[in-house]
């Protein structure tokens, strides 16, 4: 019976496959961390040619740098990874005109780092440059920036803020002057230790000449970072290029890569015509300038591409009007990488999917297991004022499960007691059993009244926790792990099965169905207390302070995966009941006076 939807929904890849990568960056998973090196000498506080939106005064080119900076971490609480900055870190190095590096410690993007950083806005509005110095210490604040990034996953970034092209003493000591050193520790980070290094420099008003960039890398940072410079003129394009170089890294594609991205049907009101989900969060925030090396994806206002091949960075138009194509710069010619391009036509989609990029534990999803919510199903829940709804979409062995969702705080779904839900309380307590037996995952759609929006979460059993003196502190149930957005983190990839395979499926799905059929109920202990008769069914406490509000019974739709199934776990349940019903309590021994 196929009735439950095991090996399809996701798996890792092994070594092998994983040398088989076409994309060179991928951001599905992707980290940032980020140091900001501002320059607070002299004639970076004093007044700049640009001017505060409010008091029409002009500001310090580090005033407005910092604004800019505090625009970029917004921008990365706004797109970060699983809501709310859980995955970027960011930290800002002050450089002061007597050669100190005040620190402000790495964290993640939050309220508490844009207070630290109005408090800066603050301070550097007051700060009048009484002593002229123009030389900062960039050495040290390279070494305080490795020992910040060091042990952190994921991407290193370094920003230098400066409007001095030449911020280095000159002066020999011992034989070696501070170019050379800076020169030496910049090459070290961005060789040895994948560090970039990238320049935000900013032009100062009344300055004599222009703000020599290449005497800057050339003196400074070799021959590193040659494609992250850029001299920014005005505020707005200050704050777009730090927003733009803070966001994950764009996927590169390779030459004639064709590639099938998720959009919206205009043909199907609410409908989907899904090819292939990639990284399009990624691939529109690039953090590559250079557009003979990737395209970008407007994913803010809902436009998506069905069909691309990349040319010059740009996503063309095709011949059909819902598909486009696009070709990559390379070493062909034009004429030749279009005539390899089939018709477009909207009978493309029964060709075979093309495997665009392959990556060691990432999880990969199927279209047909997503569940797309439609307004109908949204107020068939409201209406009922459920405030919470799961739906179980599939499995996923314990040993597949990317290990970046088990560092997550989790959250609980635990069977607690309601006599009204009986049947409810069967099917979750079969189904943790099976989870249990089986040590698999269950890949579920969590509706959360409060956001209006529907998440993918991960369901992963556990038994009973107590504490040394015996008391329960957790029952049985679920640790609720949150999956990133979706448009973050699906990469299709359809694999031929082949009959081995098919075997493999076979033989779980009958594994699963006699680990139902053996569930023992006597093995799910409820608290014993004075309310200790009700059965237990789920509640989405969701790790509340308080229980969850109560409401009436609701018709629960299982998923068809299992539908089939459901009177199957009712019976076992009820025979179940029925055994322990006979059996008769054990009666507490007198003690002895």
């Amino acid at each position: 019976m196929d009735m439950l939807n095991f090996e399809d929904l996701g798996d890792v890849l092994d070594d092998e496959e994983a040398e088989e990568t076409k994309f060179e960056k991928f951001g599905a998973f992707h980290k940032t961390n980020v140091v900001f090196l501002l320059d607070l000498t002299h004639k970076m506080l004093l007044p700049s040619k640009m001017k505060n939106k409010h008091s029409g005064k002009k500001v310090s080119m580090a005033y407005a740098c910092l604004v800019a900076i505090r625009q970029g971490v917004l921008d990365m609480i706004k797109h970060s990874s699983l809501g709310g900055g859980g995955r970027d870190r960011v930290a800002i190095l002050g450089l002061m005109h007597k050669k100190n590096v005040v620190l402000l410690d790495m964290q993640l993007p939050s309220a508490e780092t844009m207070k630290v950083i109005d408090d800066l806005l603050g301070s550097i509005s007051k700060v009048l440059p009484v002593t002229q110095s123009f030389a900062i210490d960039l050495g040290k604040a390279f070494d305080m920036s490795f020992t910040l990034l060091k042990d952190l996953p994921g991407d290193a970034q370094i920003f230098v803020c400066t409007g001095n092209d030449d911020p280095c003493d000159t002066n020999l000591r011992k034989g070696v002057s501070e170019k050379m050193v800076v020169c030496s520790k910049a090459m070290d980070l961005t060789q040895n230790h994948m560090m970039s290094i990238k320049l935000l420099a900013v032009p100062l008003e009344g300055q004599e000449k222009a703000f020599d960039v290449g005497k800057f890398w050339r003196e400074i940072v070799s021959d590193q970072g040659q494609d992250d410079r850029a001299i920014i003129e005005n505020l707005y394009d200050l704050t777009q290029h730090v927003c733009s170089l803070t966001r994950p890294t764009a996927i590169v594609v390779p030459n004639g890569s064709n590639m099938k991205l998720r959009v919206r049907d205009p043909k199907k009101r609410g409908g989907y015509a899904v090819q292939l989900h990639v990284n399009l969060y990624a691939l529109s925030r690039s953090r590559d300038l250079n557009p003979s090396k990737t395209f970008r994806i407007d994913v803010d206002n809902g436009h998506f591409v069905l069909e691309a091949r990349v040319r010059n960075g740009k996503v063309l138009k095709g011949t059909s009007s819902d598909m486009y194509t696009a070709i990559h710069e390379g070493e062909s010619t034009a004429e030749d990488d279009d005539a390899n391009v089939p018709p477009s036509t909207t009978g493309c989609r029964s060709l075979p999917l093309q495997t665009l990029y392959q990556r060691k534990k990432v999880l990969k999803f199927r279209e047909r297991d997503m569940k797309v919510w439609n307004s109908n199903e949204i107020a068939d829940i409201t209406r009922h004022n459920s405030p919470r709804c799961i739906e179980i979409v599939g499995f996923i062995r314990n040993d597949k499960i990317n290990r970046e969702f088990r560092r997550q705080s989790p959250q609980y779904l635990t069977l607690a007691k309601n006599s009204e839900e009986e049947d409810e309380a069967s099917y979750w307590c079969s189904l943790w059993h099976s989870c249990r037996r089986l040590n698999i995952t269950c890949v579920a759609i969590l509706y959360l009244r409060e956001l209006n929006a529907p998440k993918q979460v991960l369901l992963t059993p556990h038994s009973q926790v107590r504490d040394p003196q015996g008391v329960l502190r957790l029952p049985n149930g679920f640790y609720v792990h949150h999956l990133p957005y979706r448009d973050r983190v699906y990469v299709e990839v359809r694999p031929k099965q082949s009959t081995e395979e098919m075997r493999i499926r076979q033989k779980a799905m009958g594994s699963l169905q006699r680990s139902l059929e053996a569930i023992s109920m006597p093995f799910f202990y409820p608290v014993r207390d004075k309310n200790a008769e009700n059965e237990w069914r789920v509640l989405e406490a969701l790790a509340l302070d308080q229980a969850p509000p109560r409401v009436g019974p609701t018709v629960m739709e299982y998923p068809p995966e299992i539908k089939g199934d459901i009177e199957h776990l009712r019976a076992i349940c009820a025979t179940n009941k029925d055994a322990e019903s006979k059996v008769e309590p054990i009666k507490p021994k007198r003690q002895k006076k």
